[in-house]
């Protein structure tokens, strides 16, 4: 009977084994840097967000915008710098909580995430974050009828039966979580899927507030010139840079660190000033050019 017992236990000490080096394989991440560079080639899955200037496709169907078109040149760096030729996958998204969270999960070190993800020290605990390469301004937006804020403690006057509107998981959610908490406790707050639907509900009902980033507010005004917008100017948030994403502890992130940061870096290059004068207007580059 000990015998039996013996060889029952052994068992399943061998399948717990099994099981967790099935575990361990099934984390370890594939198409590492490493792997693709002895290689020379391979492919890089790129989730991104639709959202005009970042990610769209123009008139005739190209895939385009600030985001694509730096990735595209990482491309070409990594093929003249580093002699790997890769090609790009790309995988469509309409809410910036899936690119987030498909990032985040990932397996395939191969893979970023463009979706104009403000760089935390919060998110930086789940995914890697390239260098910036854009800096951001997040603005408190309304009706145009809304009451302008002269200063943020006028907000328990002039915004107590407004409804907030954001996208969850994003550092705007955070930021109307603050004005809930120090301004107005009884505060409804709504969802969307993407930024660009904060400004449609303002622009269509004059009980809304939010935070957008500044390009996507100058986007929407210079599309909607009768879309009456406003940015409460009490209220802007300095200091946000914009990164890609990849997933944790891959190691692609110290290869396109060094494309953005070699030297004076890309985005010191005439290269990258014409990316955002082909997608921004003067209004905006000034603001969020990186030096």
């Amino acid at each position: 009977m000990h015998r039996i017992k013996s060889l029952i236990m052994k068992k399943i000490i061998l399948f717990i084994n099994l099981l967790w080096f099935a575990c361990l394989l099934s984390a370890q991440q594939t198409n590492t840097w490493a792997e693709i560079s002895q290689k020379k080639s391979g492919t890089l899955t790129v989730h991104y967000l639709e959202q005009h200037p970042f990610c769209y496709k123009d008139k005739s169907g190209k895939l385009t915008g600030i985001e694509i078109d730096i990735m595209n040149e990482f491309v070409k760096w990594l093929k003249d710098k580093k002699d790997v030729s890769v090609k790009i996958e790309y995988k469509s998204y309409n809410k910036f909580n899936d690119v987030y969270q498909g990032i985040k999960t990932e397996k395939n070190a191969a893979s970023f995430g463009l979706a104009t993800v403000t760089i935390t020290p919060e998110r930086s605990q789940e995914i890697d974050f390239s260098a910036p390469y854009l800096k951001n301004k997040s603005l408190l937006v309304s009706s145009g009828v809304v009451p302008t804020l002269l200063t943020v403690d006028e907000i328990p006057q002039k915004f107590t039966n407004l409804t907030a509107v954001t996208v969850k998981n994003s550092v705007h959610e955070h930021d109307i979580q603050v004005i809930k908490e120090k301004y107005l406790p009884n505060l409804n707050i709504e969802y969307v899927d993407a930024p660009t639907q904060i400004l449609q509900k303002l622009a269509s009902d004059k009980k809304y507030f939010g935070y957008v980033d500044i390009i996507t507010y100058w986007d929407f005004v210079k599309n909607n010139p009768k879309g009456y917008v406003k940015m409460q100017r009490a209220s802007i948030i300095n200091n946000e840079n914009f990164g890609f994403i990849m997933p944790k502890n891959n190691d692609w992130t110290a290869v396109v660190n060094e494309f953005f940061e070699a030297g004076f870096g890309f985005t010191a290059t005439k290269m990258y000033r014409s990316i955002l004068e082909a997608h921004l207007g003067f209004e905006v580059i000034n603001t969020v050019e990186l030096y």
